[in-house]
């Protein structure tokens, strides 16, 4: 009888030691699923990091494609407005000159903000790229 309580402890003992390593692995496992959560978090950050970065290179260079065509609109107004046609002596285009300058830059100004989603687009288009 004293064999058969010894026994008995023992499959008690080997059961509580089975459940504590299954606890064990158990802790085990998840706390690699946590590192595997942070991975796939920090991978996650740098791809969106990426991205933004990408998306901001790209949308500067589109700002300065709106640039020079805002410059080069400026600069056919300006010549458009003081012509000899406009303007028929070199003195009257001369004194209109400046006026001129400021109502090219006004017409300008008022093209670029339309050219300002451009610049938006082309962020959008880049930062959703894979």
């Amino acid at each position: 009888m004293a064999q058969i309580d010894e026994i008995k402890d023992l499959r008690d003992k080997v059961a509580s030691l089975e459940a504590d390593l299954k606890k064990e692995r158990e802790k085990k496992s998840s706390g690699s699923d946590v590192r595997r959560s942070a991975v796939d978090a920090t991978e996650a950050v740098v791809d969106e990091i990426g991205k933004f970065g990408r998306g901001l290179a790209y949308a500067q260079l589109e700002h300065l494609s709106v640039i020079a065509e805002m410059t080069k609109t400026f600069a056919d107004k300006a010549a458009e407005r003081n012509t000899g046609d406009q303007r028929d002596t070199l003195a009257s285009q001369l004194s209109y000159l400046p006026l001129d300058l400021a109502e090219a830059a006004l017409d300008t100004i008022d093209k670029s903000t339309s050219e300002v989603e451009r610049v938006v687009n082309k962020f959008n288009e880049k930062y959703k790229e894979d």
